[in-house]
């Protein structure tokens, strides 16, 4: 099975890590069914927004150990009224945008 992912490019988890995706229900404050005691006590790898026609949402890379990884995408606008830390975190964290194209293609956004 392994060779038929090489061989097609398919995705697989074994090659490219674990994601979560968060909702409004979600506790960020505890996330332990995740790895996380506290979302907002992690310190990320990398954090990331990435902007989609009528929707953008946060990637947050979280590395647990030097082979485990941990990716959450968390849509904008849902969190920041909930948690107002939100913010800060993503003051402190956030480094790019990154524009979405739809034949699966990213690059970074200009400004």
């Amino acid at each position: 099975m392994e060779k038929y992912f090489k061989e097609v490019g398919e995705f697989n988890l074994k090659e490219f890590g674990h994601m979560v995706v968060l909702e409004k229900s979600d506790n960020l404050r505890d996330l332990s069914e995740a790895g996380l005691n506290n979302f907002f006590n992690s310190v990320p790898e990398a954090v990331e927004e990435i902007v989609m026609p009528g929707f953008n949402v946060y990637q947050v890379s979280n590395i647990y150990n030097n082979d485990y990884m941990m990716i959450f995408y968390l849509p904008k606008g849902e969190f920041e009224t909930i948690y107002p830390e939100m913010q800060d975190y993503l003051k402190q964290w956030q480094h790019q945008k990154i524009q979405f194209k739809p034949n699966g293609n990213i690059k970074p956004c200009k400004g």
